[in-house]
């Protein structure tokens, strides 16, 4: 269980291949024009980081989403029991969900809500980047679609260690530059071993990411190659503009 409904592994009469169903709270509205229409983008490419986001539907009155299903560990796990990761490893993980990101951005798909419990890392060492789709419950309003408030703020609440400040004004508002602020977060925290703004309630962490610059990641983690710090700073800079061009 978790934020957005239950999660089950289920597998497919048709291939026999097993799956990740998540089933929304029975009273969940959706854009599901919307999650249709980003099945069929992720049908137009694959990236071993990137788990995609394979059908929508509803049945006895529940909405449900389905993925592969990958076995792993989260890196939220990983840094919980490791404390924080090593330079090297941290990077190499980073490495390949922007890999798999760029792909996805080049094919009009952003994330929205990345944070470390959506990337797997595989026994085999593969990163491969979870719930993808999800942005499309909090689409533009298509008609009376968008998931009930409830819902909403759930998710919102649960990422908001990693969500970017232009989406916290706006949560519908997903884009390749807020996917690199969320990245920014994401290896702060597998490099520090926590959120750059760890502390205070929903209200307080909003207004942090707005506004306030978190601890310098050079204080907490003393031996940070130069080029890892550049990297933070430049991914979680407050203005959109003023981050890459591209995660590539």
């Amino acid at each position: 269980s978790g934020s957005m409904g239950q999660v089950y592994k289920a597998t497919s009469k048709t291939d026999n291949q097993s799956y990740a169903v998540k089933v929304l709270p029975r009273r969940s509205m959706w854009n599901v024009r919307l999650a249709r229409r980003q099945v069929r983008a992720f049908a137009q490419f694959s990236h071993p980081s990137v788990v995609p986001f394979v059908d929508v539907g509803t049945s006895g009155g529940q909405h449900y989403l389905v993925w592969p299903l990958v076995e792993g560990e989260s890196l939220e796990s990983r840094v919980e029991r490791e404390k924080r990761l090593a330079p090297e490893v941290a990077a190499s993980i980073m490495n390949q969900v922007t890999q798999g990101l760029a792909v996805a951005h080049q094919n009009g798909l952003f994330h929205g809500l990345i944070k470390p419990s959506n990337i797997l890392i595989g026994s085999d060492g593969q990163a491969r980047i979870l719930d993808f789709g999800i942005g499309s419950l909090l689409a533009e309003n298509e008609g009376e679609s968008l998931v009930d408030t409830m819902s909403t703020a759930n998710t919102l609440t649960s990422g908001l260690d990693c969500s970017s400040p232009e989406s916290i004004m706006e949560p519908t508002n997903r884009t390749q530059a807020g996917d690199q602020y969320s990245l920014g977060c994401v290896l702060y925290y597998a490099l520090a071993g926590r959120y750059p703004f760890a502390d205070g309630n929903a209200v307080e962490k909003m207004m942090s990411h707005q506004f306030k610059q978190p601890t310098p990641i050079r204080d907490l983690v003393p031996n940070l190659p130069e080029g890892l710090v550049t990297i933070i700073e430049r991914l979680m800079q407050k203005a959109p503009e003023s981050r890459y061009a591209g995660v590539d």
